[in-house]
């Protein structure tokens, strides 16, 4: 139970490092849209 609430954790982290990527991203397209 406690190694699947760990993998899980993981997974979570994993996921929001991805999340923060993409909105990185977005935002770097928002700023050069708006500078064009």
């Amino acid at each position: 139970m406690l190694a699947f609430a760990i993998s899980l954790q993981k997974v979570h982290l994993q996921d929001v490092k991805v999340l923060r990527e993409k909105i990185l991203v977005v935002q770097w397209a928002i700023l050069f849209w708006a500078e064009c």
